[in-house]
């Protein structure tokens, strides 16, 4: 199954616009997106492409390659302007801390 697919069938994106040509990223699973970010920072320091993979890992109707659809998801939210409390507070401090590790 293509990864655009699996991710429209588990309910992350959703076809909008007129005639329903244009992909987006649902509220519901943005809401999850967030929420796994704000935990997962609580224990370390994550980049986008992370949490990302965790929110796909733990959301309940995806049962698909986390790592791929975070891929296609970030690139698509970027894309978009839409990262917004997805992305680190602290970028420098990030890429900082994934380097040392």
């Amino acid at each position: 199954m293509h990864p655009l697919s699996a991710l429209t069938d588990a309910g992350v994106l959703e076809r909008t616009g007129h005639p329903r040509s244009t992909l987006r990223v649902t509220p519901r699973f943005l809401a999850h997106a967030e929420a796994t970010a704000a935990r997962r920072r609580l224990l370390a320091h994550d980049g986008t492409r992370s949490v990302l993979q965790a929110a796909l890992a733990t959301w309940d109707d995806y049962a698909h390659d986390a790592r791929v659809g975070a891929d296609l998801l970030e690139r698509l939210l970027d894309e978009r302007g839409q990262l917004g409390s997805l992305r680190p507070q602290f970028p420098i401090l990030e890429r900082f801390a994934q380097a040392a590790a």
